[in-house]
Parts: C-alpha cells; sequence; structure tokens
C-alpha cells in the first residue's frame, strides 16, 4: 500500500455532488481507502478561459495498492463517468481529479507526470492539502506542504525568469509585465541574457588560458554586485510579509552564476592546477554570496529546450554563452550550460520551479500568467455540509 496526495476540482453542475460521489468511489476499501478528507475551498479559476464559474477543491489522503498509472486510470474513468469534456486547457469541467504526490515517485511519462508540476505554487491545492497533511514532502522540491504554503507567503514578492541565452526570457518580461502590473526588472547582460555584453569577452590581442579565466571571474563578479543592488533597490518598495503576491518579474535568477560555476569546475578537470583552483575558491565565495545576499523568489520559470541550439547567435553575431573566452567548442559550452542550468534549477530547498520545454512565447505567457494567479488567488474555506 502507498501513502498519495489526490486533489479534486469541480466549477460545473452540481459540484458539492461531484466531488463527494467521486471521493466515495476511491473509498472503495479494496485497493484505495480514503484516510483524510480536507474542507472544500472555492476559488476563481487560474488561467484557462474569462468567466468560468468557481471551483470547488478538495484534497484527499488515498492508501492505495494501485500504482501511478492504475490509479490515473481509475481517476480517468471516475472523470468520464461524471461527464468531462476535454475541449480546452485549464476549461471548466464537471470534475478534475490530479494526483499530486504519490510516495516519493517521480515519474515523467507523456500521460503522467508526478509529483505535479504546478501544484508547488497553487494556493487552491497547497491550503487543503496543508489541512490533512502538512509534514508531507514533495520529492523534488524537498520542502513539506506546510514549508510550500509558508514559502508562497514568507518569500520575496517576485517571480524570476531563466535560461540559455535567446530563450525569449527579456520578451516575456515585457509582454507579462504591463497586463499583470508588475514592475519589470532587466538585469545587466551576462553569461545567460538574452541581450548582448556591452563589451566583448574575448580582447583583440590573444589571452592565456588563466587570463581568460580571471577576466571571465571579474565580469561575473561585477555583474553578481550588479544583480545584487537592482534586486535589492527593486524589492525595498515592499514589506515581504504584507504582500503575499508576486509584484516583481526578472529576466534573470541570481543563480545562474552557480550554474556558470559547474560549468567552469567541469571543464577545469583538463587545467593546470592553479586554475582549477582558482575556480574552486571562487566557485565558493559566489555560492556563499548567493545564498547569504540574494533573495529566494516564490516561483522560478525555467524556459528549456529538449535540443538547445548548437551555436547561440543573433543577428548581431555570436551569443554571450559561446563567447566566454575558456572551455570547449560554442556549441559544446551551451549544452554544458543547458545541463548545468537545469540542475541548479532542480536543487531542492529553494522553493517552487516550472520548467517549460519547447513552448512558444504566447504558450509560456498564458502558463506564467496562470502561475501568478494561482499563487494571488485565495481560497475560501466552506464548512462542511
Amino acid at each position: 500500500m502507498a501513502l498519495c496526495l489526490v486533489g479534486l476540482g469541480s466549477n460545473l453542475g452540481d459540484r458539492r455532488e461531484n466531488l463527494s460521489r467521486a471521493i466515495s468511489l476511491l473509498d472503495n476499501g479494496v485497493d484505495t481507502r480514503v484516510l483524510a478528507t480536507s474542507r472544500l475551498y472555492e476559488s476563481k479559476a487560474a488561467g484557462g478561459p474569462a468567466s468560468q464559474p468557481n471551483y470547488l477543491n478538495v484534497v484527499i489522503l488515498l492508501d492505495t495498492a494501485l500504482d501511478p498509472l492504475a490509479l490515473l486510470d481509475r481517476s480517468q474513468d471516475l472523470e468520464r463517468s461524471a461527464g468531462r469534456v476535454r475541449e480546452v486547457r485549464w476549461g471548466p469541467r464537471t470534475l478534475d481529479i490530479d494526483l499530486l504526490i504519490y510516495e516519493d515517485v517521480v515519474c515523467e511519462q507523456p500521460s503522467l507526470l508526478l509529483p505535479h508540476p504546478r501544484m508547488g505554487f497553487r494556493r487552491f491545492v497547497l491550503e487543503p492539502a496543508a489541512e490533512i497533511a502538512p509534514t508531507f514532502r514533495h520529492p523534488v522540491f524537498g520542502l513539506t506542504i506546510f514549508q510550500l504554503l509558508n514559502h508562497l507567503d514568507e518569500s520575496a514578492p517576485y517571480l524570476a525568469l531563466t535560461g540559455l541565452p535567446g530563450c525569449g526570457k527579456s520578451a516575456l518580461v515585457k509582454k507579462i509585465a504591463r497586463p499583470k502590473k508588475l514592475v519589470p526588472l532587466f538585469g545587466p547582460p551576462g553569461v545567460f541574457s538574452d541581450r548582448r555584453l556591452s563589451r566583448p569577452v574575448v580582447p583583440l590581442r590573444p589571452l592565456t588560458k588563466r587570463q581568460a579565466l580571471r577576466r571571465l571571474l571579474r565580469r561575473e563578479s561585477r555583474l553578481l554586485f550588479r544583480r545584487s543592488e537592482l534586486l535589492a533597490k527593486a524589492l525595498a518598495r515592499w514589506k515581504w510579509t504584507e504582500v503575499r503576491s508576486v509584484r516583481l518579474l526578472t529576466d534573470f535568477w541570481p543563480w545562474e552564476s552557480a550554474a556558470l560555476f559547474r560549468v567552469l569546475r567541469r571543464w577545469g578537470r583538463r587545467w593546470p592546477a592553479k586554475s582549477w583552483q582558482l575556480v574552486r575558491t571562487t566557485a565558493e565565495q559566489f555560492t556563499e554570496m548567493l545564498n547569504d545576499y540574494f533573495a529566494v523568489p516564490k516561483l522560478v520559470i525555467h524556459l528549456d529546450s529538449s535540443s538547445p541550439p548548437l551555436v547561440g547567435s543573433t543577428k548581431k553575431g555570436p551569443l554571450n554563452a559561446g563567447d566566454l573566452g575558456v572551455g570547449p567548442r560554442p556549441e559544446v559550452r551551451l549544452k554544458h550550460l543547458a545541463l548545468a542550468l537545469r540542475r541548479e534549477v532542480a536543487r531542492p530547498f529553494r522553493g517552487p520551479w516550472l520548467r517549460l520545454v519547447d513552448v512558444s512565447r504566447d504558450e509560456a505567457a498564458q502558463e506564467i500568467l496562470a502561475a501568478v494567479e494561482a499563487m494571488e488567488i485565495r481560497p475560501t474555506p466552506l464548512r462542511h455540509g
């Protein structure tokens, strides 16, 4: 038997009856048994078509003998029996059943993603879940349900976008900030920036590997301090404990520097001992600075690609990641940077993140807007009965 959290929602028909019937059918006592049920919570729809009816949501703690795929099949059978029709994404529905967490299982299949990729920042999921399973731990984020909910309330009121250069972070910030009345913040150009560096990394005269490395580390140090100043100044206008929604949208994520140092340490294995020691020492100092001086965002959006470009380029020439002055060929550098950024984003205990793979700019904007709404909308608990 396995313990899992399951979320149920309805905004069409007799919402209470739809949810009550689904819970009763899941509590069959044979291969599934409901151990705890939260109160009903009513909230507006987050994402999808406008002017939808309000949702009723509930979370249950389930003890089951079914494996995750079998439980998914059972859930979808219940949705069909309730008359659900899948026509529009995030559209109105008679019944929606989401597998949130299944023990410590991490599953990435076309038909099933576990844990649920969006549960970590949805208030209408976290608040009922915290009622019945506050110590249930998210197997990817490393935080309990209570800690995830507290993160939404207490963390800095900004959302950070990250990704390889040229992925469209800056354009997305411009596209999203105005309709949601968010303050846009554009960081100084760096390795992961969409914008070109104001000065070339590699000078006209040849440099030794150690000289090029020192030049890169100095530039990255200046970049880190500049980002720290910009972010601190932008966040100073709000008291975090009084602002529980997103107010600021950035086209950079401070821990991109940590991803760069992951790559440099990998490349440094073949470098002379002094260069390797320089990278190690600087990486440790930078990591300490990141953890001590930078506020963790409420949510990180990672714009990823299943096949990173072989060479990052624009009409004005090669992008920053291919222009480091150290390391292997530019196309290999981009692949290494993409892998390092994925690993850095996925590090536990920093809060929720959402990876968007191979999505268009409009699709990414819809995802981000829905995420902001899901963090802002505060569900209302209802009495039983």
